[in-house]
Order: structure tokens, then C-alpha cells, then sequence
């Protein structure tokens, strides 16, 4: 298992800015390439961190839809006032304000990393293709899933909600067509009644409490 190695501005990479690159430091996606067919030819497989609730508030998708950019507009949740929620394992607030645009935008982590609006079939699709990539084109085995119970909320209810598990349902079901083989263990932090759903919904297994 790989802990995040796209471009990143971080020290950690869980705040990606391109989901197609490998973060320099780390060295070329050719590098990656020659890494797991060295990996392959000694019987190991490879298992990469995806992070798909959220990116860098430096990725040029934040950066256009801040700007209003049509084709960016709605690829972030965007609210014109803080509806106050919270994080759900007490934190802070989730809403953080955007000055460029006037709005407030969501980020359950924080401020620096935005969740992506899972709302947006463009979204979805754009991912499930970038999944595609790393498994087709850069041969990785599977996924480390980060933060699965956080992908889509429903008005205040911000993990474990119904429209999250339907989406790992999808998930799985487009890399049975792409990858039968890829492995997925989703991190599902919580009691185990509620990590089981997520295999439930199609993941091979979870990190759980």
C-alpha cells in the first residue's frame, strides 16, 4: 500500500492538484510504471491511496469553479450562507468561506481540502475514469480508499449516508467492467456494523474501529 503519491502542495498528499501525476518528489509516472512491473515480476501487488472526497483548494478544478467558471461551477458543494454544520466527530466547522466568489464552499476536513460535489455526473464520471487510468494505464492493483464515509451528504447529515453507499455501489460495478481483479479496502472508520455496509456496498473490506 502506497500512501498518496500525486501532485500535492503537502507534506501527506491527501490534498491532491493532479489525480493523473505522480507527485514529483516521489518521481514520474514512467517511474511508477517500471515500479510495478518490477513489483509484478516478483509476485507482488500494489495497492495505491485514492483520495476521492476532496482535493486541494490548489487544484485547477477549485481554482476555476472559485472563479465561477461554468464548466467548474458545481464540481464543489457551494452555499451563498453557512448553514453551520459540523464536523461529525466534533470538530469545527465544515463551511468556509470563499471571498473571490462570495460563497461558502464545504470541506469536512478543512478549509484547504474541498470536497468534490458527488452530485455532479461529471464528477463521478471524471473519477471513475481516473481509476481507470491507474489501473489500465499505470497498473496498480487497487485501491486504498480514503474517507469513504464522507462522499456525498444529505442536508446536514454528513457520513454513512444512503447516497454514499450507492456511489460505492457504482464504483464497484464500473471496476468489475474495467478491472474485475482490483482490490478496494475503503478506510470506514466506525462501528462495525456500519464498516460492514461499505463491503455490503462493494468494497472487499474496511479499516474499522
Amino acid at each position: 500500500w502506497l500512501m498518496p503519491i500525486n501532485a500535492s502542495p503537502s507534506y501527506h498528499g491527501y490534498d491532491a492538484t493532479d489525480y493523473r501525476t505522480v507527485e514529483p518528489d516521489y518521481g514520474t509516472n514512467a517511474d511508477f510504471q517500471q515500479l510495478m512491473s518490477e513489483a509484478h515480476a516478483r509476485g507482488m501487488s500494489v495497492v495505491v491511496d485514492y483520495v476521492m472526497n476532496h482535493c486541494s483548494t490548489q487544484h485547477p478544478w477549485f481554482v476555476d469553479s472559485a472563479a465561477d467558471d461554468p464548466d467548474y461551477r458545481d464540481w464543489f458543494v457551494w452555499r451563498p450562507t453557512n448553514p453551520g454544520w459540523q464536523q461529525p466527530w466534533g470538530g469545527g466547522q465544515v463551511f468556509h468561506y470563499q471571498a473571490g466568489r462570495g460563497l461558502w464552499y464545504y470541506g469536512v476536513f478543512w478549509g484547504g481540502m474541498p470536497d468534490l460535489n458527488y452530485l455532479n455526473p461529471a464528477v463521478e464520471q471524471e473519477m471513475f475514469d481516473t481509476a481507470t487510468f491507474w489501473l489500465q494505464d499505470m497498473g496498480a492493483d487497487g485501491f486504498r480508499l480514503d474517507a469513504v464515509k464522507y462522499m456525498i451528504e444529505e442536508e446536514g447529515v454528513l457520513e454513512n449516508t444512503g447516497s454514499t453507499f450507492a456511489l460505492w455501489g457504482r464504483f464497484r460495478e464500473h471496476l468489475d467492467q474495467v478491472a474485475p481483479d482490483a482490490f478496494t479496502v475503503g478506510e470506514a472508520w466506525d462501528a462495525t456494523d456500519i464498516s460492514a455496509a461499505y463491503v455490503d456496498a462493494g468494497l472487499h473490506t474496511v479499516f474499522e474501529l
